[in-house]
């Protein structure tokens, strides 16, 4: 777990860890992150990641796949 600075405020009903008080802009807490180790060429530097989407149409293939994650088209 790293700390992570919360860049918008988040309501307590998005927070995790069951804490049910919402975050500030600026607040800093302890997360769990994923550090990108692909080639930079697979990002997608244009828009900012999507929870929803991702959930919706990649983590299937992301736990499937591991580090070839970066194969899918």
């Amino acid at each position: 777990m790293l700390p992570v600075r919360v860049h918008d405020a988040v309501p307590g009903a998005f927070n995790v860890q069951g804490q049910s008080n919402p975050l500030a802009a600026g607040d800093i807490i302890h997360a769990y992150v994923y550090v990108f180790t692909g080639p930079h060429g697979c990002l997608d530097r244009t828009r900012e990641w999507d929870y929803e989407a991702f959930q919706r149409d990649h983590v299937k293939q992301w736990i499937r796949t591991g580090s070839d994650f970066t194969d899918e088209q």
